[in-house]
């Protein structure tokens, strides 16, 4: 998996938010910041071809971002080598503000018996033993299943109400 340091001016990020050319300063708290990377894949599965983009961020104080930057020679639009980025999934948010994952073809939340799915990416060295963690989502949310079972009930309360 190839993985490239993100440029952030790509992603409408201010000039003057910008440190070394791939530290992006975070708002609220300058001292720390964050560098985007990303890996695009084609898979194959049952016949069928699907882009996959991850992305991930490596957050920290500035002074040890601008370290890490100089130490692995990071570049805007430049692969790193050794590098892959793995998946997480958790039911318990991992940051305030943690948004549950969407399904693209319904944008409702995914859920596990009802608890919110949460997706989390990490950089990790390419011989790391730490491979994709999923769990496996209910194929209809909760909430759209007590919507459903909600109305089959009034719907058979009514039925049994006309014929006694």
């Amino acid at each position: 998996m190839k993985v490239i340091v993100s440029n952030p001016i790509d992603n409408n990020v201010a000039e003057a938010r910008i440190v070394d050319g791939v530290i992006v300063i975070n708002e609220k708290k300058p001292e720390f910041g964050s560098i985007m990377f990303e890996s695009k894949t084609i898979s194959i599965s049952g016949g069928f071809a699907n882009n996959n983009r991850r992305v991930c961020f490596l957050g920290g104080e500035i002074a040890t971002l601008r370290e890490v930057a100089k130490t692995y020679k990071l570049k805007a639009g430049e692969v790193i080598l050794d590098h892959k980025i793995i998946v997480r999934e958790t039911l318990e948010p991992q940051f305030e503000g943690h948004a549950p994952k969407i399904n693209p073809s319904t944008t409702k939340e995914v859920t596990k018996n009802g608890a919110y799915i949460y997706r989390n990416t990490y950089l990790e060295p390419s011989n790391s033993e730490v491979v994709d963690s999923f769990i496996q989502h209910d194929t209809v949310s909760a909430f759209v299943a007590n919507d459903v079972d909600a109305s089959i009930m009034n719907k058979l309360t009514q039925k049994e109400n006309s014929e006694g």
